[in-house]
């Protein structure tokens, strides 16, 4: 388990071979064992992520990943006040089903919301792409957010939690990471104004 900064790629790109998290950790490994890439999250997205460090254990998670069998929470930022009753977005991202499940977190004024995000499914920009369909985009989302975005200094979007069983003794396990302190500031300050 690993607790990444946003800025930094998860793993190498066809673009960019240098500065990713994967390339960071097999550098402080053992060279005689490799670090496998589980799972992926977004440059700007901040928080939990989990590597291998067996070709076993890498292929029993990224099958538990595949069949979403897992527990996976982001906290947002995002614009608006979103409804109370706003739980569930059932949408196709990239003509794949996707489903995420919302719950208020805390209401910031009227221009802002934190939103705690459950994936039941694992799409590329699913979070990001089902709050903005439904009218609340992630504030400092470049791609897909709003303008203006209060000052948002990056993306606000952060992976709080993930649990899952052991790749090798079935253990239950269960990770949280906080609120980002790059971001803390920003959003102390929406509380004030709010």
């Amino acid at each position: 388990m690993v607790d990444k900064p946003a800025g930094l790629l998860t793993a190498p790109t066809p673009e960019s071979d240098r500065n990713n998290l994967a390339s960071l950790l097999a550098r402080r490994a053992d060279p005689r064992q490799p670090v496998f890439v589980v799972h992926r999250i977004d440059l700007e997205t901040s928080g939990l992520l989990v590597f291998a460090r067996t070709a076993d254990a890498n292929r029993t998670l990224s099958e538990v990943f595949r069949r979403h069998d897992l527990a996976r929470e982001y906290l947002a930022v995002v614009a608006g006040a979103v409804a109370d009753d706003l739980s569930v977005v059932d949408r196709p991202v990239g003509g794949r089903r996707a489903v995420t499940h919302l719950q208020l977190a805390e209401r910031l004024g009227t221009r802002a919301t934190m939103v705690r995000a459950r994936l039941e499914t694992g799409r590329t920009h699913q979070i990001r792409l089902h709050l903005r369909a439904e009218g609340h985009p992630v504030l400092g989302d470049r791609k897909y957010g709003a303008s203006p975005d209060l000052g948002a200094p990056r993306m606000a979007l952060h992976a709080t939690r993930l649990a899952f069983a052991h790749p090798r003794t079935g253990a239950a396990l269960d990770f949280t990471s906080p609120w980002p302190a790059d971001l803390a500031p920003w959003l102390e300050s929406l509380r004030r104004s709010s």
